[in-house]
């Protein structure tokens, strides 16, 4: 067995979005450091009547994915600095380190701790 890294990114600047997409429009807002505006991933359905979820003010878009129902969706964000807050919408929510593993879960050193994966 052999062993292969291309790069070491700082769990500080990114976080990792996986489950199963249930709800028709779901959004992560993440607020990073030394950025003037939010960026958004938003995941939806192609059946959804309401294309976008309310969003902050000025917030950057950084990709939309169509996904059906059921699917089981795995993202790895990484940004160019530390992620200092992250805001969920629609079915996504925010793993922590106290709550059952949620459906759609947004894993990020920010609120979970000694985090490991099935």
């Amino acid at each position: 067995m052999q062993t292969f890294c291309f790069e070491i990114y700082n769990a500080s600047r990114g976080a990792i979005v996986r489950g199963l997409i249930a709800k028709p429009v779901s959004a992560v807002i993440f607020h990073v450091r030394n950025s003037g505006y939010p960026h958004a991933l938003v995941i939806r359905q192609p059946n959804a009547t309401n294309k976008e979820p309310s969003l902050p003010t000025g917030t950057n878009i950084i990709e939309t994915v169509e996904l059906k129902a059921g699917y089981n969706f795995k993202y790895l964000v990484i940004f160019k600095d530390t992620v200092e807050k992250i805001e969920v919408y629609g079915g996504a929510e925010l793993a922590t380190s106290s709550s059952p593993e949620p459906n759609l879960g947004v894993y990020s050193p920010l609120y979970i701790t000694g985090a490991k994966f099935k």
